[in-house]
């Protein structure tokens, strides 16, 4: 028999003002003492797209960060760290911060507007590129027949699928094959469209055990490198990125490359955080 275990959890949401809106993430607090299969049983159990853990026994303001899905482990995420990054914020008095992740220190900022809403501001590394091979499989799964831009594999701890369509109407008319999907094996795939520095983004990801995902902050940046790869943005141009649109639970998240010295740095990612409450698991 086990010693019973109990840990205190926040859930926030997301890339909103509103506590019922947004992507919604399960933040466990003092962490440190569970196994990677707790941590990846209590995911399953939550069944949110994402859940974050959090070891509290680094010094100097820092934390070492664990982001699960329902299905695996994840590098680093998006809206995780940003649900993450609010609770930690009030919960230890700090403003400015880092979180350590498998892809390394991510420095961290956070403004409080009031008991329950919070701007958080995330310095993430650039994401890596490369060709699809499968693309003719993969429009055939999602029901298009041509893309506006090269579909294009991005890895920002999660591997993003990036398929540009030609206008809002035909983004909200995909009606994905779920089943051949799944088929697509550690990626998720991202159908958007743009119009100037606005984006509308939908992701679906049956092989992280997302069918679609309300707001998904690791793909902002690829979305914004990729448009200024085929010259449809600048660097150091906020994009504005809205997902979640078609699930009722709109997010909006914005996104920059930065540029030091003529080459792109890093990613800024940034939006709104809504706190929705304090729970406790015993198990």
């Amino acid at each position: 028999m086990h010693n019973k275990i109990t840990i205190e959890y926040s859930v926030l949401n997301a890339f909103t003002h509103s506590p019922l809106e947004g992507n919604p993430v399960a933040v466990f607090h003092g962490s440190e003492k569970l196994s990677a299969a707790i941590m990846q049983a209590i995911a399953r159990q939550l069944q949110l797209s994402e859940t974050v853990f959090i070891s509290d026994k680094m010094e100097g303001g820092h934390a070492r960060v664990k982001i699960f899905t329902p299905v695996n482990e994840l590098p680093f995420a998006g809206h995780p760290l940003m649900g993450a990054a609010s609770t930690f914020s009030r919960r230890n008095g700090l403003n400015c911060f880092v979180f350590h992740t498998d892809v390394g220190a991510v420095p961290i900022s956070v403004e409080h507007h009031s008991e329950t809403l919070s701007d958080v501001k995330i310095t993430a590394p650039l994401a890596s590129s490369s060709p699809f091979a499968e693309e003719k499989k993969l429009l055939a799964a999602l029901g298009l027949e041509r893309t506006e831009l090269p579909v294009e594999i991005y890895n920002a701890g999660a591997r993003h699928i990036l398929v540009a369509v030609d206008s809002i109407s035909t983004l909200h008319g995909i009606k994905p094959d779920y089943h051949s999907l799944a088929d697509f094996e550690n990626l998720a795939v991202n159908c958007f469209s743009w119009q100037g520095k606005q984006v509308e983004n939908r992701m679906f990801s049956p092989a992280y055990g997302v069918m679609e995902d309300a707001g998904t902050g690791s793909v902002v940046g690829a979305i914004a490198q990729h448009l200024i790869k085929y010259g449809q943005l600048q660097m150091n141009e906020k994009l504005v990125i809205e997902q979640g649109v078609l699930l009722n639970r709109r997010c909006v998240m914005y996104g920059e490359i930065k540029e030091e010295n003529g080459c792109a740095s890093h990613t800024e990612l940034s939006g709104k955080v809504c706190h929705f409450s304090e729970c406790q698991a015993s198990f």
